[in-house]
């Protein structure tokens, strides 16, 4: 229903994208919630990541949009694959919930998708369609 609010539209093809969008998204939350009773916990100081959002957005597609422009014009342009550290955290309640932030607000950003997060080694694979430094995760959620 919120899918259909948010469209604006009735239309058959909106309707069963919606209804699909909603069947994947009850899913994965059951398959996730009924985990050996996962418990979440989360850090209020995750919130800064939030608040830097809307300007990692902006900023990342509009690099986004200019290497696609420069494809159509004949420019080449690979992605890339890269490793930027963050700390590991030791309380698994904090750490699940951790992994599924970074995962949504890094991945949410039109340059950046979260490949994995390694615990032992304390660094996340990032795919980035246009490269950028980055040496921390703090650095990539912050837009830095």
């Amino acid at each position: 229903m919120l899918w259909l609010v948010l469209t604006s539209t009735v239309l058959p093809d909106e309707v069963v994208t919606g209804v699909i969008a909603a069947v994947i998204g009850a899913t994965v939350w059951q398959l996730a919630t009924s985990r050996d009773g996962m418990v979440l916990r989360f850090d209020a100081a995750w919130l800064r990541w939030v608040a830097a959002l809307p300007r990692r957005i902006v900023v990342d597609t509009w690099l986004v949009t200019r290497a696609l422009v420069g494809q159509l014009r004949g420019r080449s342009m690979r992605g890339e694959m890269c490793e930027v550290a963050f700390m590991p955290i030791t309380d698994r309640a904090e750490r699940d919930a951790h992994q599924a932030v970074v995962a949504i607000l890094v991945s949410m950003s039109p340059n950046h998708y979260v490949v994995d997060l390694d615990e032992d080694r304390g660094v996340a694979t990032l795919h980035l369609l246009v490269p950028k430094p980055a040496s921390t995760l703090a650095d990539v959620l912050a837009g830095s």
